[in-house]
């Protein structure tokens, strides 16, 4: 299998044609829609349920199942995109949204796995790295543990650091694997690994450009939406004054992040400020403010989304040719 350095940076743009179809731009606006109502909701429950500082183990456990949930989301979105990229590509057509569908639910299983994969090795790496310094604490004992044990800690965290890197390199990579081949976790994760080992010079050479376009195509959106968003505020306030904009906006604080709501008990902020409560109506204002922002941003943000998951099918497209990191699976 050759492993020379060989580029085909023009295939790449073709992600923008891609991109600018409305089937997959509802696709992908659908999902992050869903992603952010659904996330933002549970978080949302349970900022009203733990409103102390004293539950703020409770409040990070759920904040961090609320990430979890927008992961698994946004990754069965992007795949689905993907999916979509592939068929053309491979000349089947663009599949239809009961297609894309029942392909998602078949694969669910793998969708959410390979992130969570991700992340349990980051977390287990991270317990047990605190174990061994929390043995390493012991008086007397403890610098002895540590010497003995630097070894460890020392493979520990090059494991860390080999797992982002995969991460970040394939990021773009897994759900084009799965779209293109509908291989289990293991397979995916194989998959993954020996596309970044084998042929990752081109990799982060493609990745430089799809970050550079994926940049501008960012950029623009979140400069759309900033400018909206300003002006709207700015005029809001002028009519029904500032601080019921901002108690409104609480609400939204709570959904985006709660942990932050949570520690308005040890920096209290003044009434009506951004983490502050208020009456009844600031709650059922700031719920209905939440649900326009989320679809706001899901529509601003559905063609940097789907560009993203088209270049990196495009990306593993190219890598597939002959002297590819993998064969096209017959």
């Amino acid at each position: 299998m050759s492993t020379a350095a060989e580029f085909r940076f023009k295939d790449i743009f073709l992600a923008f044609g891609y991109a600018s179809n409305r089937e997959k731009l509802i696709v992908g606006a659908g999902g992050f829609l869903i992603s952010i109502l659904i996330s933002g909701i549970w978080m949302l429950v349970f900022s009203f349920i733990f409103t102390s500082v004293r539950w703020l183990t409770g409040m990070m456990i759920f904040n961090f199942i609320g990430m979890l949930i927008f992961v698994a989301l946004m990754s069965a979105t992007i795949t689905a995109v993907s999916y979509m990229v592939r068929s053309e590509l491979d000349g089947k057509g663009k599949p239809g949204y009961s297609d894309v569908f029942r392909f998602i639910t078949k694969q669910i299983v793998t969708i959410v796995s390979v992130p969570y994969a991700f992340i349990g090795i980051l977390l287990a790496c991270g317990i047990l790295q605190a174990l061994i310094g929390l043995i390493c604490r012991i008086p007397w004992i403890g610098a002895i543990v540590y010497g003995a044990a630097y070894g460890i800690l020392f493979a520990i965290s090059l494991i860390m650091i080999i797992t982002v890197m995969v991460f970040y390199l394939g990021i773009f990579l897994y759900p084009a694997i799965i779209a293109t081949h509908g291989y289990g976790l293991v397979d995916t994760i194989k998959t993954l690994f020996r596309a970044v080992r084998q042929k990752w010079i081109q990799l982060i050479g493609y990745l430089v450009i799809v970050g550079f376009l994926s940049s501008i195509v960012f950029f623009v959106a979140y400069l759309l939406f900033g400018a909206a968003f300003s002006i709207t505020t700015s005029i809001s306030a002028l009519v029904i004054g500032k601080n019921a904009i901002l108690t409104t906006s609480s609400v939204a604080g709570r959904m985006l992040n709660p942990f932050l709501h949570a520690l308005r008990d040890i920096f209290p902020l003044s009434a009506g400020s951004y983490y502050g409560g208020g009456a009844w109506y600031h709650t059922i204002g700031g719920i209905l403010q939440m649900i326009w922002l989320a679809v706001i941003l899901s529509v601003t943000f559905a063609y940097p989304l789907v560009f993203n998951s088209s270049a990196g099918v495009m990306v593993y497209h190219i890598l597939m040719k002959p002297g590819g990191a993998e064969k096209k699976k017959e």
